[in-house]
């Protein structure tokens, strides 16, 4: 038979921490701010020392549970890890005799906490919750051998997506640097890295530094051309999509590629100019940036996947004057080299806002490989994006698995009895 789910109130399995310090802080404990807290995670992103917060601060240990009420939509709420201090606007709950800490955590992050959370918040640009909105809350609460296998199970799938995300992350630092030494040293005839330090005779000065002999310094004029964006009527510009985006500088990220959010994303419903719509493949690049550390400008994307894009003012579009001459994805690297984007900021105009023109940057100097060594190349870099792409979908395919199995958990959909529990 199906055991019973249980139901009891979140104050059954919880007690709030009203303890408070103003001042004659332990110098050894750590202070947890709301920008601490990650999202619906276990672990904290990081921490500050108890000296770096002058206002009063609510009192942690081990184990209890710290959920950010101020803007609950994000959803902040982690297990403390050690005894602390952290800012008011975190509740810190205690679990009662009893309860599982891990387990407390787990309901706290579960989607029916944030969604009373997110109902009860009051205000309308800091929204917060508060204990008295959510101690009556109902939640599954089982006996504490079942609480405690839930809980193992759930950071058993955390653990999974944290080393998915490790791997990540230690394959973009291969890439930058597998990238560095592509762009300055290539691949010899035996589909190697050339080594400058052993066969120095195989490399030659240049204005970009040293590179192989075969390569040919050029300017981008002599190989391509930039096609300016269109200044497109403002008085058609939606932020409903009416009709394709406009790419605008605001697309483009800072460490590469372009995005598109409710706040950067502009629509155009008015009529559209032939030559000023973008295909997949295309490259583009930022020739205005109002950024303050000039951290766009000479940015440049292959355009990719099937979203209708404008080729809006202050974007430029390079077409390589015949086939052969450069792989685009290579093209694209070699035009965000930092040697050459560097190149290309000194020589724009303007203070607070720096602006270049298709004429500066065709003054652009890039070393061009062989269009055979660019071919192989781009081959090593497809596989290196290849194995980025495997990774991040597995840790997507964690995540959603995660929100399944915790919602079938917290909720009693799914039973883990005590008879799962290992023998002593």
């Amino acid at each position: 038979m199906r055991e019973a789910t249980v139901s009891r109130p979140l104050r059954e399995l919880a007690a709030l921490v009203n303890e408070k310090v103003v001042s004659q802080k332990d110098p050894d404990r750590r202070y947890v701010g709301l920008e601490h807290l990650t999202a619906a995670a276990s672990g904290l992103a990081g921490w500050a020392s108890s000296s770096s917060s002058i206002s009063t601060n609510g009192v942690f240990r081990e184990g209890d549970t710290l959920f950010g009420k101020l803007r609950p939509n994000l959803r902040k709420c982690v297990i403390a890890s050690f005894d602390g201090y952290c800012s008011t606007d975190i509740l810190v709950l205690r679990p009662t005799e009893g309860t599982e800490p891990r387990f407390l955590g787990r309901v706290m992050q579960s989607e029916a906490v944030f969604g009373a959370a997110v109902r009860s918040a009051i205000g309308t640009k800091m929204p917060r919750t508060s204990w008295k909105e959510l101690r009556n809350l109902q939640v599954h609460a089982p006996h504490p051998r079942e609480q405690r296998r839930i809980a193992a199970i759930l950071d058993t799938v955390d653990d999974a997506i944290r080393k998915t995300e490790q791997i990540i992350a230690k394959l973009k630092q291969v890439k930058q640097g597998l990238l560095h030494d592509l762009l300055t040293r290539g691949i010899d005839d035996n589909g190697e890295l050339r080594d400058p330090v052993r066969h120095p005779e195989q490399f030659k000065n240049s204005p970009l530094g040293k590179i192989p002999n075969e390569w040919k310094v050029v300017r981008l004029g002599d190989d391509a051309r930039i096609i300016h964006g269109y200044a497109f009527e403002g008085r058609f510009f939606s932020d409903r999509p009416e009709g394709p985006i406009l790419l605008t500088p605001g697309n483009f990220h800072r460490n590469g590629g372009v995005y598109f959010t409710p706040g950067n994303t502009k629509y155009f419903a008015g009529r559209v100019p032939d030559g000023y719509t973008l295909a997949k493949g295309d490259l583009v690049t930022v020739m205005t940036d109002l950024s303050p550390r000039t951290l766009i400008l000479g940015r440049t994307v292959v355009v990719e996947g099937n979203v209708a894009l404008l080729l809006n003012q202050r974007i430029g579009k390079i077409l390589t004057k015949h086939e052969g001459l450069w792989e685009i994805a290579l093209l694209c690297h070699a035009m965000n080299d930092e040697r050459v984007r560097q190149r290309i900021i000194r020589d724009a105009t303007g203070t607070t806002v720096r602006h270049t023109s298709p004429s500066r940057m065709l003054n652009t100097v890039l070393a061009r490989p062989d269009f055979s060594e660019q071919r192989q190349i781009c081959e090593m870099l497809h596989h290196h994006d290849a194995r980025e792409r495997q990774e991040l979908g597995l840790a997507t395919k964690l995540r959603l698995l995660k929100k399944a199995i915790a919602e079938d958990l917290l909720t009693g959909r799914v039973r883990v009895t005590p008879l799962l529990e290992p023998a002593p």
